[in-house]
């Protein structure tokens, strides 16, 4: 039998997106818990200088810009260690910061922020963002904050996987099946997120108790919706595999 009788090896069928899920949480759960939980710490020293007095407009906008700075930078850590240990890193190789795509990444973040940059308007002028509190953009701004979330939701993998930014995680996203997991992810994600904010949300400095009591579950839902945002990115037809094909 010649080589060009030989049968082609058959095809193997791609897991599911659920098992997948399923998998990597039963296999790193606890890891990504406490990454999430120490980003959450980061974020919450982050707010420091807006928790104290502040003495006028100029201060206020520095605390601001330091805090939205500062949670995005913790929140690219975050990104950066969960996808570590989703693709096989050890833990504590998993927590080293990644200097450079991190920074990327969370500009990317700073840049997304949209209801911290409206804060910015309460130490430029009271007046003026009291009236953006009262008026219609205020009611779009949650809504417009979660279709953020949608089209970006590739970009940590985009930019920490395969070093690129936001033009790819649009490549990854607008491909089916991949759009109809992150719908369903981000959908979910900000219904749970909803409902423990109902129950007295994830801030630390809500209340010493029920800050540190609520952090748990908040955390626990970051974790399900990035494992799954990370499974989607890995069945995206668009996704580079290591040798630089493109699948699909």
């Amino acid at each position: 039998m010649t080589a060009r009788d030989t049968p082609a090896p058959p095809l193997q069928p791609r897991p599911a997106w659920t098992s997948l899920v399923a998998d990597g949480l039963g296999h790193h759960w606890w890891r990504l818990l406490l990454v999430v939980l120490a980003g959450d710490v980061l974020s919450a020293l982050a707010y420091i200088p807006l928790a104290l007095y502040l003495r006028n407009p100029a201060e206020g906008i520095a605390a601001t810009v330091t805090a939205l700075a500062g949670t995005a930078l913790a929140s690219a850590w975050t990104w950066s260690a969960t996808l570590a240990i989703l693709e096989g890193a050890g833990f504590p190789a998993a927590l080293r910061p990644r200097p450079g795509r991190m920074v990327r990444l969370a500009g990317w973040f700073l840049v997304m922020k949209l209801a911290g940059f409206v804060t910015l308007l309460k130490f430029v002028d009271i007046d003026l963002y009291l009236r953006f509190l009262m008026s219609g953009w205020a009611v779009v701004l949650g809504p417009l904050q979660w279709l953020l979330a949608i089209v970006t939701a590739m970009l940590p993998m985009a930019v920490l996987l395969e070093g690129k930014g936001i033009r790819r995680s649009w490549q990854l996203l607008w491909r089916l099946p991949t759009a109809g997991y992150v719908l369903l992810v981000v959908g979910l994600g900000a219904l749970a997120t909803m409902a423990i904010s109902g129950f007295g949300g994830r801030s630390l400095f809500d209340a010493p108790v029920t800050g540190v009591v609520m952090a748990v579950p908040g955390a626990l839902i970051t974790v399900v919706t990035s494992t799954a945002l990370y499974c989607a990115y890995w069945l995206s037809p668009a996704r580079q595999p290591a040798d630089g094909t493109t699948r699909g």
